[in-house]
């Protein structure tokens, strides 16, 4: 009786004895995988944090190359319809839409920029401003586009044509620019020439009582170029990592409002 008495109160020290060292097994086992799953914890976190979230910070600048493209097409239609009259065909109303739809389309990135961390939009203040600028240049582009009709002053409608086509090489330049290459580029002699032949027929036209047509091409093209340069000035901003974030500063030739 007494060696089965001893058995019994042994057997549940013996079991306790067995899977304690069972847990121990486990847990010894376990430490490398509680390890591992740290591990892969911090690279799914990271990888949540960086890699997966589509940010519109990261491929904004994407989106206003596009813009800066479909403006130039859209500019290219618009003086080609004062060449041959004003006409919706099917490739002016397609660069109609591609300037309107990618200047929307970069508008509502700039506006979900906003709403994502800082370490993602940190130049989202020269993001805006040249937004803003974008704005205006399709204004004066659809503006210059109302009025579409054969210009008749035959020598006059060359200046004004080549100021145009520089305008939208100009526009092309500064979109290869957004997209990596070199933006402080100087103005090309075709380009100044253009600018210098749109400013002197400023000063012929000033008196002219039958150049209202003309007046009002020249007019909307000084103005597109004086955007052109703004846009230029906030994109070196925002791709130069380095510089400042800063105000826009009015431009002199602007009338004063």
């Amino acid at each position: 009786m007494w060696h089965a008495s001893c058995a019994s109160t042994s057997m549940p020290h013996s079991t306790f004895h067995v899977l304690h060292q069972q847990w121990r097994s486990l847990a010894a086992r376990a430490q490398p995988l509680r390890v591992l799953l740290a591990i892969g914890s911090i690279i799914a976190g990271l990888a949540v944090l960086f890699v997966l979230p589509h940010w519109q910070g990261r491929r904004i600048h994407e989106l206003a190359v596009l813009a800066m493209r479909h403006h130039a097409g859209y500019l290219r239609q618009i003086v080609e319809q004062y060449r041959s009259g004003a006409r919706d065909d099917l490739d002016y109303r397609l660069a109609r839409r591609n300037a309107h739809n990618s200047d929307a389309a970069l508008s509502t990135a700039v506006s979900e920029m906003f709403r994502e961390p800082n370490f993602v939009r940190s130049r989202a203040g020269a993001a805006l401003r040249f937004l803003i600028q974008s704005h205006t240049m399709l204004s004066y582009l659809s503006g210059l586009g109302a009025h579409r009709e054969v210009l008749r002053d035959v020598a006059r409608a060359v200046v004004l044509r080549e100021a145009a086509e520089q305008a939208a090489l100009a526009l092309e330049r500064l979109a290869e620019g957004l997209g990596g290459s070199n933006l402080y580029w100087n103005e090309t002699p075709a380009a100044l020439a253009a600018r210098a032949n749109l400013n002197a027929l400023a000063e012929e036209i000033a008196e002219s009582a039958d150049a209202a047509q003309v007046r009002l091409v020249r007019t909307q093209l000084a103005l597109i170029w004086l955007q052109l340069d703004a846009l230029r000035s906030h994109a070196a901003v925002w791709m130069d990592p380095d510089a400042p974030e800063a105000t826009v500063v009015p431009n002199p030739a602007l009338p004063a409002t």
